[in-house]
């Protein structure tokens, strides 16, 4: 912080202090400067913080301190012993102030043993440094009596005061400060810079602000927060910076004054969003969620900022009511009876500032999470506004968000998938026939990130589970057979996004969430025409080979003179049972990895669907096939089918195991940064 915004945090603290400390004086006349100073900030603090009940009714509003000091000191003759030693004069001569300033900077002056030459060639770079315990308490305690004494050099408006600052800020930037204030300084200093009364101007504002800030940075003063009450006057101080010094900035001025607006409004805005930063904080603690529930007024205060024309106020309500929603329960409540999706939807209209975005699509990601919210979220035409979203090639983490929040809301509703999956043109006689969906297949055509490519991905075996399982549907299967026709019929690319997830190799539990797929669809003829067309891709049908095999490809080269050759799949005497997909697999359509799956649990369910991918693949495919790419199919089903049996012999209690690769996708708690 400069020495001017320390002047400026500071000086309004001095200037409470110099009423309170009167009483404090007259109690103990013998206590150190230094004792004073503390119990003054706590009673400072508990006057802000602490409502008093009365005896005969209801809690009181809380005291204003600020307004309480000015008035009595006001009130007060020009001089006033209310510092003992010191008078408050404010006609202090130059002479005067000097002394003053002098006794300040002597305060905050510490002995230092002196360092010879020997001793500091002898020192190495990557040694580290000592920190001196008993030279922090020193400053420490000097910094807080040097405040009273300040006060008097501000009420006097002596230009010592710049000297004065300069000092107080090397001699304030002390790490273990934190942990010597008390819990409620930064509302303290909240208070003051939101003081109708005695309002400050934008300089001190700003400094009261950011010294709160450097405070709440820490999770003791975030917790006193929000167990002490003051969010709603946390808040009270952000909408204050606009309602206040907003207006300055819209007045036409020229050379210096305007360069000076211009450095100014650059200042409060990085006030803002550091502010931001730790409301956000504030907002992912446990503590936050249980005092500020859906139809809490403060929840109520932070959606009416999703309509505010000031772009960092929406962003704060984005952040912050997103961390609320990190439950099932607290979700249905924001879409079914605060409907707070619609004004989120709004924002992804036109909205183009990047933090915006990502915050309002984080916030609604955590709200599709529940199957309840999918429907109403898919019927508020949040579909028509992703598009747009998944073009923005240079905002590629809000491209990326976009496309999981697509991703969630297909997830076991048939429904979303068919808004997905929609034409663009409604006119059956033009050649355009691409769909959402395929804007998102040109998208994995031309990115080269990833993260984007895999996420698209993602979002193509969804919608495969969907049509290959009937989840979310109330279909008859003729219909569902003509949807599945249509699906295939507009998005012919769509084996690219799956080859590409069974073949990478950095993430093998989403890999087999491929695998899982591929043997759903082949169950259909519709989806088994697709798979049989993906197998003939070369790394597709080696990856296969491998994992019924257990070998490199190079090793198992099937042969059609091999014994086995001659054994048909589809003749149940000759051939062992084939492993049919786990019930549990079947119905789960939850979509995220789950992390700590091991290795080898990963390769066994990949087999079992490899061997169900070929099984379906003969039954529905099989009379197509050319001969020599059905005897391969035929060897791979069996071999693969010993090795699964083989396992299950070894492992009796393989069936507990079975729980597949896939765990629900988790709320994340959002940010600026997340």
């Amino acid at each position: 912080m400069s020495c001017q915004g320390i002047k400026s945090a500071l000086i309004p603290v001095a200037q409470q202090s110099v009423t309170l400390l009167t009483s404090h004086l007259a109690k103990k006349e013998s206590t150190s400067t230094t004792s004073h100073c503390s119990e003054i900030l706590i009673e400072m603090s508990d006057t802000y913080v602490n409502s008093e009940a009365s005896a005969d009714g209801p809690r009181r509003a809380p005291a204003d301190p600020l307004a309480a000091a000015n008035l009595k000191i006001l009130n007060q003759n020009p001089t006033s012993e209310v510092l003992g030693t010191h008078s408050l004069n404010l006609r202090l001569s130059a002479e005067k102030a000097r002394c003053i300033s002098k006794s300040i900077l002597e305060i905050l002056k510490l002995e230092e043993e002196p360092r010879n030459e020997d001793q500091k060639t002898e020192d190495h770079d990557d040694e580290e440094e000592v920190i001196d315990l008993e030279n922090q308490q020193q400053r420490t305690e000097r910094l807080k009596e040097a405040l009273p004494v300040m006060a008097q050099l501000w009420w006097a408006d002596s230009d010592q005061i710049n000297l004065v600052a300069e000092k107080l800020a090397d001699g304030s930037r002390d790490p273990s400060d934190p942990e010597l204030a008390p819990e409620s300084t930064p509302i303290v200093l909240l208070k003051l810079a939101a003081d109708q009364e005695l309002p400050v101007d934008m300089d001190d504002f700003m400094a009261l602000v950011n010294t709160a800030i450097a405070y709440l940075k820490y999770e003791r003063y975030q917790k006193a927060l929000i167990s002490r009450g003051a969010l709603d006057g946390t808040l009270a101080v952000l909408v204050d910076s606009y309602r206040r010094f907003d207006s300055h900035s819209s007045k036409p001025k020229l050379g210096a004054a305007k360069s000076s607006d211009q450095d100014g409004a650059k200042a409060l805005s990085q006030m803002r969003t550091n502010f931001i930063q730790v409301l956000s904080d504030v907002s992912a603690l446990s503590d936050f969620q249980e005092t500020c529930p859906v139809t809490s007024p403060f929840s109520s205060s932070l959606q009416r900022w999703l309509s505010s024309p000031h772009l960092q106020l929406q962003v704060c309500s984005c952040i912050m009511l997103g961390n609320i929603a990190r439950s099932d329960t607290a979700c249905e409540m924001f879409v079914h009876v605060s409907q707070v999706h619609k004004l989120l939807i709004s924002i992804l209209v036109d909205a183009t500032d990047s933090q915006l975005l990502h915050a309002t699509i984080g916030f609604l990601k955590n709200l599709a999470m529940p199957a309840k919210n999918k429907e109403l979220l898919g019927d508020a035409d949040l579909f028509d506004v992703l598009p747009r979203l998944w073009t923005l090639d240079v905002l590629q983490p809000v491209q990326f968000s976009a496309i999981s929040l697509a991703r969630q809301l297909t997830v076991g509703n048939f429904n979303n998938v068919r808004r997905i999956c929609k034409r663009l043109s409604e006119d059956e006689e033009t050649p355009y026939t691409h769909t959402k969906l395929s804007l998102l297949i040109a998208l994995f055509e031309r990115t080269d990130v990833e993260p984007i490519k895999m996420e698209i991905a993602r979002l193509v075996t969804s919608i495969c589970r969907v049509l290959s399982t009937g989840v979310g549907r109330d279909t008859t299967e003729a219909e569902m057979s003509r949807v599945r026709n249509h699906f295939f019929t507009l998005h012919p690319d769509i084996g690219r996004p799956l080859s590409f997830m069974v073949s990478q190799t950095k993430w093998p539990v989403v890999r087999s969430e491929g695998w899982l797929v591929f043997a759903l669809l082949a169950r259909t003829p519709e989806g088994a025409q697709c798979v049989s067309d993906l197998t003939q891709d070369v790394t597709v049908f080696r990856l296969l080979v491998e994992m019924l095999t257990g070998k490199p490809v190079v090793d198992s080269t099937p042969s059609s003179s091999s014994p086995s050759s001659s054994i048909s799949p589809c003749s149940p005497p000759s051939t062992p049972p084939v492993p049919s997909i786990h019930p549990e697999l079947e119905a789960h359509t939850s979509e995220s990895v789950q992390p700590h799956a091991k290795d080898n649990e990963i390769v066994r369910l990949d087999r079992e669907n490899a061997l169900v991918l070929i099984n379906e693949l003969l039954k529905n495919r099989g009379a197509q096939m050319e001969v020599m790419r059905r005897t391969q199919f035929e060897d791979l089903l069996r071999g693969g089918t010993q090795l699964v049996q083989s396992y299950r012999e070894a492992s009796p209690d393989w069936k507990r195991t079975n729980i597949g690769p896939m765990a629900p996708d988790q709320r994340v708690m959002t940010g600026l940064d997340s």
